[in-house]
């Protein structure tokens, strides 16, 4: 069964996790560059976008607008490009270890990408 499927099956069972609006909330109250970056599909990911009352101007990047999605750090790449910030000045807030995988990924790419100038 692919995740896609089962996601759609229970979408109605799906809340935001405690706080999660607060503190979307908050960073855009202090200015703080923020972006959703999730290894869902767009079509399924509305539905908890619209849950958490995301506006159209709130970046979002999905893991069909890319050729790899997670294990591979694209998605944090990308979502860091579109803020024009660096990987390196970013923090990832996930829900799993393989979130927290995929930003050491994503870190060790930018530091990679540098080329160091004289």
């Amino acid at each position: 069964m692919r995740h896609a499927e089962a996601y759609v099956r229970q979408a109605s069972q799906v809340r935001p996790l405690p706080g999660a609006r607060e503190l979307l909330a908050y960073l855009s109250d202090v200015g703080a560059p923020w972006a959703v970056a999730t290894s869902g599909r767009t079509d399924t990911a509305r539905s908890a976008l619209t849950m958490l009352g995301l506006g159209p101007d709130v970046p979002v990047v999905t893991r069909n607008q890319l050729e790899h999605a997670k294990p591979d750090p694209d998605l944090f790449v990308e979502a860091a490009r579109r803020l024009g910030v660096a990987v390196s000045a970013s923090v990832v807030v996930g829900g799993s270890v393989p979130d927290q995988l995929t930003l050491a990924r994503a870190l060790r790419w930018a530091r990679s990408a540098v080329t160091p100038t004289a």
